[in-house]
């Protein structure tokens, strides 16, 4: 019998390829082409129009060998036998075959069947050729060994001849490609790390030779080590799988998708860096709005998104290094906000000198004296040069203060006669929706208020209340053994320590992955909210509302005189202005503590740790996209003022330098919203842009007195009815604000006549310009870039380490072990949020771990 064979003629020559291309018969076989020459090649005619792919038959027995070769003709192929290894190692030399199918006859053979299976696979492009193993006598250990050394099948004693031509079809047909080689990840189905990588390098050459510019960006879900430990790997696997084809869908066509540094990337070549992050933004919200499923329960996750930009320069390795240093840094704030590397992020921290210690610590006297100037003095020279060069401007600038000033007293009176009606609460839901209260707290400051207000939350008239205590401590405190006893009481109530955290926003963003319920309300660590808050609340957010405001009240208001003046302008702006504006501006906002949010919407927006009033900014992108805030003056949470005139002046200074902050980023998007009515506009233009301008217009009619005074010649007359009724009109607007706050004050401040009277003189005489050279003053920090953020001490003992306080008082037996399960719980329940890394996170607190055990 002739041995088959797939061998091509020998040019003999040389008019031999002249011929061919003449009287050839051409047609593709796979992704070759193959060209049969006349009489030459007339008897392979037949057999390649139904081949198309060669087999390699490596049989020592002739019949076997027959046999098989007729199964693989069965199949539509072409066989190629080999007896021995020299002709399989002849075969291999030409070109490797499309599938190789090794017979076993005899366990004699069996060591040459494994070598020759790992020589196959040691060839250049061996490790995509399928390889198919037959045995005549079955084997455990055999077949074993065979699947190690590479082989994909292994048919060990009897043998179907259809499932072997099935398996041999299978096999050609969806070859098996390494791991290694793979283009598409199989399991994510985008780029691997080193197509990734691939497509990164050819990338950076383009923008090296004239291209444009573009974005990597890495994305990874803070979620995901919680998730794997408690479902494993799988679960890794499902969500990284949802994930990639969710960005598929939301990338270009030019765009790249695959892994780096074991996340999530995304190459966006020709993209700017606003435009990236316009893109990424849109994405980030995208996947936080969605349920993924893992392990068959819906969950939600936060994306952690990080980016660079890239022009020519910096190599792939830079890049990405780059690029992660940006997630990490976003891992920190959890605020769906892609951070953008900047050469700071990884420039060490400078060191200052001596000198600019000292312009510290004068800075803030220096911007007090330079606005003031600005305010007084400018206005005066201007004034006075332009008389000398014959110009008097005083008068319209006169009708212009007058009229502005009128406007504002106007608005006040309009905010406080809409205040008398108060809004009315929706009815009850017929099921309360499940609530959940996240208290932000920094321990060292507020370890003395804390248990207090958990114990305050714990106590609310509501069914399946969850309470979460999101803290931060530079170091341990005795008053977290308290707080873990607590939690082992009541099953409602979690503390819930944020590594990393350095701001309210981080702290509240990282609790959210522990929230269960529908809505949930935020509140500082000194809050104690009414026993029906939560119920008021519900009822509202069950309405068609998605954030609801409350009504702030101070408690330690006997304290001094401060706190006495704080109490009462508390009263003005939680029962008078922010109702009142609601109702004629048809928007409220969220004051930061004493709020409460549908769930979904404030995962969805999230607090952002950059901006310094992150509650007003979050708000302002509420109302932007069409939501409902709304100001309930009788939803009811107690506080405490600040007792020292330095500790208001800091809280101050961070509210008034963190409004100007709102009011550059919003003002263009509030006035342009598409919708919006015009009294909606014009409300936001008075919030964001009137109220900064009018700290340094208040001021202005002194330099104009002044000037006046000089010349000795006023351009009007002082006593004209409408100037008599304007002057007086603008000067009602302090006590009518006093009169309004006395009138719908909280009956615990109400009952405190003579405060009233003491906020009225204040104002009057020192309180409201005090808080106008706050604002000035902050817009000054804020333009010279000076954003330091100092916290608000609150009443109380000053907070100590466990480490300062004595033995005896440090731990009670009951509550040796308190710290070890704490510690131990947050490997899944914590994952210690805002560190740069789920590794290291998880590796820190098992050495916390191993510390406390020591």
């Amino acid at each position: 019998m002739r041995e088959p064979s797939w061998r091509a003629p020998v040019p003999d020559g040389p008019h031999f390829w002249r011929r061919c291309f003449l009287k050839a018969h051409v047609w593709p076989v796979d992704t070759s082409l193959v060209v049969v020459c006349g009489s030459e090649g007339a008897a392979l005619v037949s057999r390649a129009r139904r081949s198309d792919a060669a087999v390699l038959i490596v049989a020592p027995e002739r019949e076997r060998r027959a046999r098989l070769a007729e199964l693989v003709e069965r199949s539509g192929l072409t066989p190629v036998a080999a007896e021995a290894m020299s002709g399989v190692t002849r075969e291999l030399e030409l070109v490797l075959p499309r599938l190789v199918v090794i017979d076993v006859p005899v366990p004699d053979h069996a060591d040459w069947a494994l070598d020759l299976v790992s020589r196959v696979r040691g060839l250049r492009g061996g490790d995509a050729v399928p390889i198919v193993v037959v045995s005549a006598h079955p084997s455990r250990e055999f077949s074993a060994a065979a699947r190690e050394r590479g082989a994909d099948d292994v048919f060990a004693g009897e043998h179907d001849p259809d499932e072997l031509v099935g398996i041999v079809r299978g096999r050609v047909e969806r070859p098996p490609v390494p791991r290694n080689v793979l283009t598409h990840d199989p399991v994510s189905g985008v780029l691997t790390e080193a197509s990734f990588a691939e497509a990164t390098w050819r990338e950076l050459e383009r923008v090296a030779h004239g291209g444009r510019p573009g974005v990597l960006a890495l994305l990874q879900v803070d979620e995901l080590p919680e998730l794997e430990a408690l479902h494993g790997i799988r679960a890794r696997d499902e969500l990284v799988a949802q994930l990639a084809g969710l960005i598929a869908s939301e990338t270009r066509t030019i765009d790249y998708v695959g892994h780096a540094r074991g996340v999530l990337a995304v190459l966006l070549p020709a993209t700017t860096g606003r435009r990236a992050h316009a893109a990424l933004e849109r994405l980030a919200r995208e996947i936080v709005g969605r349920a993924f499923t893992v392990a068959g329960t819906a969950v939600s996750v936060t994306p952690v998104i990080g980016y660079a930009s890239y022009e020519s320069g910096p190599t792939r390795e830079l890049l990405e290094e780059r690029a992660w240093i940006a997630t990490m840094r976003q891992a920190e704030q959890l605020d769906l906000h892609p951070t953008e590397w900047t050469s700071s992020m990884s420039a060490p921290a400078p060191r200052q000198s001596r000198v600019a210690r000292w312009f510290g610590r004068v800075v803030t006297p220096v911007q007090v004296i330079s606005q003031q100037l600005a305010c007084l003095l400018i206005p005066l020279a201007l004034y006075g040069l332009l008389f000398q060069l014959g110009l008097d401007v005083t008068g319209v600038m006169y009708l212009v203060l007058v009229f502005a000033l009128g406007l504002t007293a106007l608005a006040i009176w309009i905010e406080g006669i809409a205040a008398l009606r108060r809004p009315k609460l929706p009815a009850p839901p017929w099921h309360l929706p499940s609530a959940a209260a996240i208290i932000a707290a920094y321990l060292p400051n507020e370890a003395d208020t804390v248990l207090e207000a958990v114990e305050a939350h714990l106590a609310q008239d509501y069914p399946n209340l969850e309470v979460i205590l999101a803290y931060n401590t530079p170091y341990p405190l005795a008053v977290e053994d308290d707080l873990q006893l607590l939690a082992e009481r009541d099953p409602r109530f979690k503390p819930v320590r944020i590594e990393g955290s350095v701001s309210k926003a981080q702290n509240v963003n990282a609790a959210l992955a522990h929230v269960r319920s529908e809505i949930v309300g935020v509140f500082d660590a000194d809050h104690h909210p009414a026993r029906d808050a939560f119920f008021r609340a519900a009822c509202w957010l069950t309405s068609g509302t998605d954030v609801v405001q409350g009504h702030c009240v101070v408690r330690n208001g006997g304290t001094n005189l401060l706190t006495k003046l704080v109490a009462t302008e508390f009263e003005s702006i939680y029962a008078v202005s922010h109702p009142g504006r609601a109702r004629v501006h048809g928007f409220g906002i969220f004051g930061g503590s004493n709020g409460y949010w549908r769930t979904t919407l404030l995962r969805e927006k999230r607090m952002r740790g950059f901006m310094l009033t992150e509650d007003i900014d979050s708000s302002m992108r509420v109302v932007r996209e069409g939501g409902r805030i709304v100001s309930d003056p009788d939803l009811v949470s107690t506080e405490l003022a600040p007792e020292s005139w330095r500790a208001l002046w800091n809280q101050r200074m961070r509210w008034a330098q963190g409004w100007h902050q709102v009011s550059r980023r919003h003002l263009g998007p509030m006035l342009r919203r598409p919708g919006a009515s015009m009294k909606s506009r014009l409300g936001a233009f008075y919030l964001l842009a009137w109220r900064e301008a009018y700290p340094w217009v208040s001021l202005q009619m002194f330099p104009l007195i002044a000037f006046w005074l000089i010349r000795g010649e006023p351009p009007i007359n002082w006593f004209v009815p409408i100037f008599v009724a304007t002057t007086l009109f603008t000067l009602s607007a302090g006590p009518i604000q006093v009169a309004f706050a006395a009138k719908l004050a909280h009956p615990a401040i109400k009952a405190h006549r003579r405060w009233f009277w003491l906020s009225l003189v204040g104002s009057v005489f020192f309180y409201t310009e005090f808080k106008n050279v706050i604002s000035r003053t902050a817009q000054i920090k804020e333009l010279m870039g000076e954003r330091a953020w100092k916290v608000t001490p609150r009443a109380g003992g000053k907070a100590v380490s466990a480490a300062a306080q004595p033995a005896s008082e440090r731990r009670s037996p009951a509550s040796v072990a308190a710290p070890l399960r704490r510690a131990e719980d947050r490997v899944v329940a914590v994952q210690g949020r805002g560190s740069r890394d789920p590794l290291h996170r998880i590796a820190s607190v098992l050495e916390e771990i191993d510390a406390q055990r020591a």
